[in-house]
């Protein structure tokens, strides 16, 4: 398993950067352990912008996914 962190390039642009989850972990502790939050000191109600944005090295985050890699199967067996 693992996190794949959505980092916000531009309005327009992201990638997404793996992380990989021990199995005692889940995606939500791996993400809470990485991703770090600043306050945004020019925010005002109205201004369109985000009061608390997350960062991971720097970099802007905009959510994560959880990627389960697939198992394979021998075939006819379930």
């Amino acid at each position: 398993m693992k996190v794949l962190l959505v980092i916000v390039l531009s309005s327009t642009s992201y990638v997404l950067e793996p992380i990989r989850v021990p199995t005692s972990s889940t995606c939500e502790e791996i993400y809470n352990k990485n991703v770090y939050y600043v306050e945004n000191k020019n925010y005002s109600m109205g201004s369109m912008q985000s009061q608390i944005s997350g960062f991971y090295k720097g970099q802007s985050v905009g959510g994560y996914i959880c990627a389960v890699e697939p198992k394979l199967f021998v075939e006819g067996v379930n």
